[in-house]
């Protein structure tokens, strides 16, 4: 049967003079980045620092200044989020039966974001997220950790908490996604966050972008994010086209090798709402390890953008057929 959802969100973030998502150097769809001494926005994003996942560049008019700050031994820049959901739904009486949804409004969260580079002679960086999670009321760290660069060999290393690197969707910034959502399959197999060590390998010249990371749950256990005791992810991004004028082609095969929590799984998601029932809901079944795969691809002709992604998840779980 079919559930026509009607969901309307409102946010608000101001993250002046913050970095897009690391890897937008190859995925120039998310790469509109501007600087406040040019007009045009640079077709290619060409820094990488430790709040790659938190914000997209902003310096409009020269007013991303108040939020800057330098003592001597580090910069310091801060911003904030705010996200409100605000949502109606029309069900016939099948679509109720299976997941009964009333209309809502809702502060979904508000964060804060705090980011700088440390003066030492190699590129050094730190981040800091702390949000208050509207559906459980409390607050909690976000993207949190260290970049240290190593430009001899093309690398980026980031230790502490931050987006595994499976997904274009899933690295962007959740208030600037292209769609109204995610897809369900991404929010029931993929943690939004994740607390390891992540090392990127940038080969621009080449049209190259290579991310690796290892991710384990000793400090996140009780964090709803923390579906698996440890994550391995890679993901490789091609950009076998890209122009002065703005036309690109992306491509992206990625993958994890995963070890659910406690030898126990569930995937579930919803609607990019938080007050909404889950529409993907498996149960709890015993499996003691996963794999994941994806592809994507865009095309980009200036203000156009086209594209999309597919992915599957095989669970070893034999007591529930291996699904």
């Amino acid at each position: 049967s079919l559930t026509h959802l009607l969901r309307f969100a409102v946010g608000v973030a101001h993250v002046m003079g913050w970095g897009l998502p690391a890897p937008s150097r190859a995925q120039a769809p998310a790469a509109a980045a501007q600087t406040a001494t040019t007009t045009e926005p640079a077709l290619l994003d060409t820094t990488i620092v430790a709040g790659e996942s938190d914000a997209q560049e902003r310096a409009p008019r020269g007013l991303n200044k108040y939020n800057q700050f330098d003592f001597g031994f580090t910069t310091f820049r801060f911003g904030y989020g705010f996200l409100v959901d605000f949502m109606t739904f029309v069900q016939d009486e099948a679509g109720e039966e299976q997941a009964k949804a009333d209309p809502g409004i809702g502060l979904r969260d508000f964060r804060l974001m705090f980011r700088g580079k440390f003066k030492t002679e190699r590129p050094f960086s730190w981040t800091m997220g702390i949000m208050y999670d509207g559906n459980s009321k409390d607050w909690h760290f976000r993207q949190t950790g260290v970049m240290v660069a190593f430009p001899e060999i093309h690398s980026n290393f980031f230790i502490g908490r931050t987006k595994e690197g499976y997904s274009q969707y899933k690295y962007m910034v959740g208030y600037d996604i292209w769609t109204i959502e995610r897809s369900e399959f991404l929010d029931a197999f993929i943690p939004i966050m994740a607390d390891g060590i992540k090392w990127i390998i940038d080969m621009p010249k080449h049209h190259l972008l290579l991310n690796l990371g290892w991710f384990a749950d000793g400090l996140s256990e009780e964090e709803k994010f923390a579906t698996y005791d440890h994550q391995f992810v890679g993901r490789l991004v091609y950009l076998p086209i890209v122009t002065e004028k703005a036309q690109l082609v992306h491509v992206a095969v990625m993958g994890r090798d995963v070890k659910p929590d406690e030898g126990q799984f569930r995937a579930k998601s919803k609607p990019e709402a938080y007050l909404a029932p889950n529409y993907v809901d498996t149960g709890t079944f015993a499996s003691d390890h996963a794999r994941t795969l994806g592809v994507e691809a865009y095309f980009r002709d200036g203000s156009w953008l086209f594209g999309g992604e597919y992915g599957w998840q095989w669970m070893d779980a034999p007591a529930a057929g291996d699904p």
